[in-house]
This record gives C-alpha cells, sequence and structure tokens, in this order.
C-alpha cells in the first residue's frame, strides 16, 4: 500500500474483498480514503500463477464500511453495477459489516482443520471428530461476533460449513495451499482475530486458541527446523 498511496488522488475509494477480519479498518487508518469492504464467494484453487480454476455457484457482496456516509454508498452502488455489468453477480448491502464476520466465521472453522490436516473439506467431513471442532470453533467465533455487534446466523453458518464439506470435497482452502507452499497464512486475520478479540470482550475461546498457536508454529517449523544442531 506504501507504494500505491502515492498515485492515489484526495477521491480515490480503496476497496477490500480479503477474507479476515480488521482489514477495512486498518485501511481506512492507514490510507485517510474512503473505503468499501466486501465478501465474495467463488470457490476457486489456484492451480499455477495466472491459472485459478472456479468450481460451484460465485457471489459477491459490497458495502461501505461506514454504512452512514452517503460518499460510500454511493461509491459502492456504482462499484456494484460495474461488476454486475461485467458478469460477476454481486449486491449491494448497506450492513454488509455481518456478511464480512459470516465469511470469517466459517473460515475460522474449517480453513486452520484442513491446513493442519493437510485434508480437503471432504476428508474433514467423513472424519466425524473434525467436523465436531469446526462447528465449535465456528460457535466460539459466533459468540465474538454478537459480542462485536454483528448478528451472524448461527443456523445459516452451521448449515453453510456441512454444505461446503459435503458438496466442495477436493477444495483447497487458501490456508492449505498456504502451509503446503510455505507461505505465511491469513490466520491472524482469522483464528487470531477471534482470539484478540474475544479477551476485550472477556470471552473464553480455547479452541480457537489452540489452533491459532499450532497454525502460527507450522509456519516457523521449516525454519525452525534448520536451527537443529547436527545429529
Amino acid at each position: 500500500l506504501n507504494a500505491v498511496l502515492p498515485s492515489l488522488s484526495d477521491d480515490s475509494v480503496i476497496v477490500t474483498l480479503q477474507n479476515g477480519l480488521g482489514n477495512a479498518e486498518r485501511l481506512a487508518q492507514f490510507s485517510g480514503r474512503p473505503v468499501l469492504q466486501g465478501v465474495t464467494l467463488i470457490p476457486s484453487t489456484l492451480v499455477a500463477p495466472g491459472h485459478v480454476r472456479s468450481h460451484g455457484a460465485h457471489i459477491s457482496w459490497v458495502g461501505p464500511l461506514d454504512p452512514d456516509n452517503e460518499g460510500q454508498q454511493l461509491a459502492a452502488q456504482e462499484l456494484v453495477r460495474m461488476l454486475n455489468l461485467s458478469g460477476l453477480e454481486t449486491q449491494y448491502e448497506a450492513e454488509v459489516r455481518t456478511r464480512v464476520w459470516h465469511k470469517a466465521c466459517f473460515n475460522v472453522a474449517m480453513n486452520a482443520i484442513c491446513a493442519l490436516g493437510d485434508a480437503p473439506p471432504g476428508l474433514v467431513y467423513d472424519t466425524p471428530a473434525l467436523m465436531s471442532q469446526a462447528h465449535a470453533l465456528a460457535d466460539e467465533a459466533i459468540s465474538v461476533a454478537h459480542a462485536e455487534g454483528a448478528l451472524v446466523d448461527a443456523e445459516a453458518l452451521h448449515n453453510m460449513i456441512d454444505f461446503a464439506a459435503r458438496e466442495h470435497r477436493f477444495h483447497q482452502p487458501s490456508m492449505l495451499q498456504d502451509i503446503r507452499a510455505g507461505r505465511e497464512t491469513e490466520i491472524d486475520s482469522l483464528n487470531g482475530y477471534i482470539v484478540e478479540a474475544a479477551l476485550r470482550h472477556s470471552l473464553s475461546v480455547p479452541r480457537n486458541e489452540l489452533v491459532y498457536g499450532l497454525i502460527l508454529a507450522r509456519q516457523s517449523a521449516n525454519s525452525f527446523w534448520t536451527q537443529a544442531p547436527n545429529s
């Protein structure tokens, strides 16, 4: 973003459709520009650089970071119009923050489990012990979402977890792809954010604390082992 800021005009608007939580707020604070946020549901897998394979239906939602800001409302509505004209189904939603939280809670439930188990959703679905943990992770995240004022629908979220695990059996979540490629993951914006927000509200989220720590360790494992003394 440091490289982009000098190219932005005073009336530039920044749009983020990133997974995770807290991205839009950080962008607004850092850039001083209006920010639109949203969420996209396009199941896809990176096959090779410049080659992405999508499978399943797709839809996105976009809205203002500040739902009371008329300028952001108009900018979001214009962006939605442009995306639909391009063939990308998109809906405007003034209170899009709840959508962002809903997807984040889903990713909190599934992504780390898939990454830690090197398991696509179908294998998680076939392993009852893992599915029960996915739903428990979601319940912790939902409690934090409600404390943060995001009215995530618990029943809809649990149904989404079951559907995705059952129907997208060989999908590779981004966190699984990152772990396999030796890249840092988005864990800080998912389970890590849940842990941080839970502290603010004095909520207990032990499962999220565990998977957060495990993913951090997994990210560092390869470099850590290079420091081992020769046997």
